[in-house]
Formats: C-alpha cells, structure tokens, sequence
C-alpha cells in the first residue's frame, strides 16, 4: 500500500473514531467482496480494505502506524519515534527500526569510523546497545466459514531459518477475514537479549461452495421452486 494510507483505503480522515471507521469498512467490504463485485482489482482493494480496517481499529496498531507509516509492524517496541525521525532525517528513509544503530558516515569526514567511534558517538562513553526486541511476524491462516463461525483450537506449524515450530492456536468463535490473532512473544527473536517480537496470524476465509461472507454477515442462496415462493 505505498500509494495510499491505510485513512485513504478506508476513505476517511486521521480523525476518525471507531464508529465511522466501521462504517466505512462495512460500505467499502460490502461494494468491493470478491463474490459481488466480479471487477479485476475487486479482491486486491477488499484485501486493502481489510488491512486497513484491522490496523486502524486496533487502538494499539493504529497509534503505532500513525508513528511509523507504512513500516511500523517492522519496529521494535523500544524504538522511539525520535530515533526513527533521526534515522529519516539523515537519508535512512524507511529502514527497518530493527537496525542496531543508525549512522552518518558523512560525520566522520570521511575517514574509516571503527566500531569505537560508531558506538561511542552514538551510545556515549562506555554504553553498549543494549538489548533490543525482535521483530513483529505476520503469517496468514486459511479457516473455512464453520471454523470461523465455531472457533476452536487449531494446529498450525510454520517453517523457518530456524527449523520449523508447531502451535496450537485457541481461534475465538465468530472470527471474520482479515482479522490478527496475536500470539505474544512468538515472533522473531530480540537482539543482545532482548525479548522476541510478537507473531500475528491473520485469518484468511477458504471459499465456500454454499455461503457467502461479507464482514461478520453470511448470505446464502435458497433455490425455491415457483409454488413454494408463491
């Protein structure tokens, strides 16, 4: 979503309360569901849609995202936003926030910088980094309608650099698509001893030969012969 803000996919402004975010999500899922509207772009705008609503209802994630933009589930808890402005203002652009230490070859003329002069000039005499929290991860989980709709414990493994590990997941009943289930301190691993970020599945409905989903409603079509409607 490099093109637009999260505000902007909703159509709403930085101002909005919950109510009106709401509004805007069920009017723009409703005219955008891939199962109604059969245009090209309609399943990636109601994927922007939904993101855009999980983020800014999500008091926590929206203060975090209106600190950051577009990278903020990338840094670390500890990261201030006045470091992250530094980092900006000095040509970082939007580097991951879990980068160490930012810094401005240009400060130092030129010449070689060693890690003294690194650390030093940033930390101060005799401080170290210190410990630094991992990442946030975000991995999608495919649920059927009945799966949402009962909820449940569900088994799911991922796999990576560091071998793959299994989870049973509680998934509350009544769950819709798009929406983040946080598995605290199952994320990527800190730095220098510092805590592991958080792991967010985000629940993904399979089609469904039967219903249809819109937001929290199900549609279903009931084939009727002519006597039984009249």
């Amino acid at each position: 979503m490099a093109d637009q803000s999260l505000y902007d996919a909703l159509g709403v402004g930085r101002g909005a309360t919950a109510d009106e975010l709401q509004r805007a999500y069920r009017k723009l899922a409703r005219a955008w569901h891939p199962d109604v509207n059969k245009s090209p772009e309609a399943e990636d705008r109601f994927k922007k849609i939904s993101e855009a609503y999980d983020v800014l209802s999500d008091p926590d994630l929206r203060t975090k995202y209106d600190t950051f933009g577009d990278d903020f589930r990338r840094v670390p808890d500890d990261v201030s936003a006045a470091d992250w402005a530094r980092a900006q203002r000095r040509g970082g652009g939007a580097r991951q926030a879990s980068q160490d230490v930012f810094v401005d070859f240009g400060d130092f003329g030129g010449r070689g910088a060693s890690m003294e002069d690194l650390l030093g000039g940033y930390f101060g005499p005799g401080r170290s980094p210190g410990p630094r929290t991992g990442p946030d991860q975000q991995v999608d989980v495919e649920l059927s309608v009945e799966e949402a709709f009962r909820g449940g414990r569900h088994k799911i493994s991922l796999t990576g650099s560091s071998g793959t590990r299994d989870f049973t997941v509680a998934v509350p009943p009544g769950v819709i698509d798009g929406q983040h289930i946080r598995l605290a301190g199952q994320g990527t691993a800190g730095r220098g001893g510092g805590a592991p970020g958080d792991l967010y599945l985000v629940v993904r409905l399979r089609p469904d030969r039967r219903y249809r989903v819109e937001g929290r409603d199900i549609f279903v079509d009931l084939p009727v012969s002519p006597w039984e409607a009249a």
